[in-house]
């Protein structure tokens, strides 16, 4: 089994190397438009937004910061991973969650910016009786303001 740390940097080296190559790919050069507020901002309305839509099964506001062609990819702690790609089925994965009481509220315990438009949280999920559900790692890579890519890690839990 990998430990925390080894998942992390894992993850941090691959969507760095690929954030820079999409950038390139379609801008043709990196963009600097990008501003660690809007970037921090994207990530907490993120937060925000799905744990209100956890309680209220609205999900709608994930437009607000999660740009149409994102992609959410999600591994479990079996190694399980899954792909959801653009808003919308992102969107109904969050409701077919909620749906099936598989959706909590999401507390932060750290968050980093790691580079302009690339962001890393360490998650806990609460589970009943206060005990934790699961912890999870995240990591974003937000451009002008908007969520293009969310590779979301679970470490422990469900």
């Amino acid at each position: 089994m990998f430990s925390r740390i080894s998942v992390v940097i894992a993850l941090t080296i691959t969507l760095l190397g690929s954030a820079a190559t999409t950038t390139l790919a379609r801008d043709g050069e990196p963009s600097s438009s990008q501003t660690p507020l809007s970037t921090m901002g994207a990530v907490g309305t993120y937060f925000a937004t799905v744990n209100a839509g956890a309680h209220t099964g609205n999900f709608t506001r994930l437009a607000a910061v999660v740009a149409p062609g994102a992609y959410l990819t999600r591994t479990d702690t079996l190694g399980r991973t899954t792909v959801y790609e653009d808003l919308s089925t992102i969107r109904n994965y969050y409701q077919v969650a909620r749906a099936h009481r598989a959706l909590s509220e999401v507390g932060i315990e750290e968050i980093h910016l790691l580079s302009s438009g690339v962001v890393i949280a360490y998650t806990k999920s609460d589970g009943p009786h206060g005990t934790v559900a699961s912890r999870s790692a995240h990591v974003f890579i937000v451009r002008n303001g908007m969520i293009v890519r969310l590779d979301w890690v679970v470490l422990s839990g469900k």
